[in-house]
């Protein structure tokens, strides 16, 4: 069984068969977390690899785009919850360091854990990071850290690291406030839809992600 939390990723035929094209079509429904850092890999690709592959890389977001947002009046409005970022996730954003170092970090988007407590009931159990015990932990492994962060700070903070990396970039385009409507897997392309004007339109894939969610239409499809 498919596990739900995780990306979907549909390839064409013509990818499975070893196409030669050295273009890569790449669909990416969804602009959280999962779909901005892979949208930022897949272009930190083309600048380094030497296999010359390139990604032409369509971010699809059915809402606006949180990036553009001032952060302290406009972005708080928005409905939004707490998450944890450590291990796995922090390593992630670690591999592209300006996103991380500039973008991430630099804003304090995060609380970092200090305590945390566990409740049974009426019963508390509490744990607290001594300092120095801290500082032990991470000179002995410097991934050895955890915050608590509001999920949409850090999603603006990766959507504002892509929009100024490259917003000319002739390998990725944006297209927040758009709908994907349907997959026609047969063909390799999804039919997507404006919000503004209900504009319809196809768009070709060689790989087709779904990072939005378990309801996703790639994800169904």
């Amino acid at each position: 069984r498919q596990n739900k939390t995780q990306p979907k990723m549909c390839i064409s035929d013509r990818q499975q068969q070893g196409g030669t094209s050295t273009t890569r079509n790449v669909i990416i429904s969804g602009a959280g977390p999962a779909g901005l850092l892979l949208s930022s890999l897949l272009l930190k690709h083309n600048k380094e690899s030497t296999n010359g592959i390139k990604y032409n890389v369509t971010l699809i977001e059915s809402r606006l785009a949180i990036g553009e947002l001032d952060v302290k009046t406009e972005l708080p409005k928005y409905r939004s919850w707490m998450i944890g970022l450590a291990g796995h996730g922090l390593n992630a954003l670690r591999t592209i360091p300006e996103l991380y170092n500039e973008y991430v970090q630099q804003d304090h988007v995060g609380v970092k854990i200090n305590s945390f407590s566990i409740y049974l009931g009426s019963y508390k159990m509490e744990n607290k990071i001594d300092e120095a015990d801290a500082q032990k932990a991470k000179a002995e492994n410097p991934d050895n850290e955890a915050y608590i962060v509001d999920r949409n700070f850090v999603v603006a903070a990766m959507a504002r690291f892509l929009k100024d990396q490259h917003s000319n970039d002739p390998h990725y385009e944006e297209r927040y406030e758009t709908k994907l409507m349907y997959v026609d897997s047969e063909n390799h392309r999804v039919l997507v839809r404006k919000n503004d004007d209900n504009k319809e339109e196809y768009l070709d894939y060689d790989l087709l992600v779904g990072a939005d969610g378990a309801r996703s239409i790639v994800r169904e499809s």
